[in-house]
């Protein structure tokens, strides 16, 4: 029961921190559209049910099986990178700055993810102008499963954009290439849906120098692709592809990367033009404690 309390006192730790955060996301969105606080406010609610766990005595194998277990760990990353494309769609078409942090305890993630633009191309240098706060439960079926949902939530300061939400299921294979597919739903402004369907292989080179490759395929649907590329019309958006070498060092990990990103649909290529595709190149630091 002692080992079980001190899993309890960890998740409302945890669970406090975020509440927090989250508060302060709130109080960042207070003209936002009210369908996405609501959104906010239910993937909120999901995390921090973990803090009333314990109040009648679960037994230890419940509590481990629905939260998971372990101490609470944290990470921060710090990537340069030539260019920012998401989803097919060149969004800075010159040098930027993209930090993240996260949480996470047993199953649950939170993280923060953020684009500053380093040059004046979008008319706002060393500004951010994206903000994505994602909550993510990944929970093991077995050895081979996993199987993911969460939700996050794109804002965009520092521009005239209106932010937007998404919840997302997914599943992913422990396996060869490590597979998986994972379903995004806009529940804001677009009400589409992006599916992802990705791989990746990572095989070591010298004991602190590996070679990573992943690649990923995605379609959109009708509104969807009307939202992103003003094309109202289903059908399959991006391909990337990239190939990155993590150096360890210490507990530090430096990993410069290439990726290469192409529209795919015809209709959505001639939509972009001369963006259609695109070679990143950049380097990420990436630091857990």
């Amino acid at each position: 029961m002692l080992a079980l309390a001190r899993r309890v006192d960890a998740v409302r730790g945890v669970s406090k921190v975020l509440q927090q955060h989250w508060e302060l996301i709130g109080k960042e969105m207070a003209m936002k559209d009210n369908r996405a606080k609501v959104f906010l406010g239910l993937v909120v609610a999901c995390v921090l049910c973990g803090s009333a766990v314990g109040e009648d005595e679960p037994s230890s194998s419940w509590f481990e099986s629905v939260i998971g277990e372990g101490k609470p760990s944290f990470g921060i990353d710090a990537a340069y990178n030539s260019k920012y494309v998401s989803r097919g769609v060149v969004l800075t078409d010159d040098p930027v700055f993209q930090p993240g942090s996260s949480v996470t305890y047993g199953y649950f993630k939170a993280s923060i993810w953020g684009n500053m633009d380093l040059t004046d191309v979008n008319d706002n240098e060393n500004q951010f102008n994206e903000a994505d706060y994602t909550i993510d439960y990944t929970r093991p079926l077995n050895a081979t499963v996993n199987l993911s949902a969460g939700g996050i939530y794109y804002d965009f300061p520092n521009t005239d954009l209106n932010g937007t939400a998404e919840v997302y299921i997914g599943i992913g294979l422990n396996t060869l290439l490590n597979p998986s597919l994972k379903a995004y739903f806009d529940v804001d402004e677009s009400d589409g849906c992006y599916v992802s369907a990705s791989v990746s292989h990572s095989e070591p080179i010298r004991e602190k120098l590996s070679l990573e490759i992943a690649a990923s395929l995605g379609w959109g649907s009708a509104k969807n692709n009307d939202f992103t590329f003003g094309v109202p019309q289903a059908g399959m958006t991006d391909l990337a592809v990239t190939v990155g070498f993590p150096i360890s060092l210490g507990k530090l990990t430096v990993k410069p990367a290439a990726t290469y990103a192409q529209a795919i649909d015809t209709k959505l290529r001639d939509a972009v033009g001369s963006d259609a595709g695109n070679v990143i190149w950049g380097v990420t630091a990436s630091l857990p404690f």
